[in-house]
């Protein structure tokens, strides 16, 4: 197992189009807005070996030098938004009863 947290090493890579279209079907077809996929590069093309529906961040925020943290925040606030109703102006009056 080349797990990163087990000792395993990181390495960057730049996604295929196929492995980019591969990674957001499997995260949808379990119906997540967030995933780690892990593909293997095979001579037949990717293949998912698993998903994972709490993925780790460290290494691919290593690898990548993105604070995917911060990016999942940004993505969740900007879902928050559109579905969050309009908040109403605080009536100051009933909050002093």
């Amino acid at each position: 197992r080349a797990n990163f947290h087990k000792g395993g090493s990181i390495n960057g890579v730049k996604l295929t189009p196929a492995e980019r279209t591969l990674a957001i079907k499997a995260a949808k077809a379990l119906e997540l807005d967030i995933a780690g996929v892990d593909i293997l590069r095979t001579a037949t093309g990717p293949k998912i070996i698993e998903v994972n529906s709490n993925p780790g961040l460290e290494a691919i925020t290593r690898a990548s030098g993105v604070s995917v943290a911060d990016r999942i925040l940004d993505y969740l606030e900007e879902r928050v938004a559109q579905i969050k109703p309009k908040a109403r102006p605080l009536n100051k009056r009933a909050m002093k009863e």
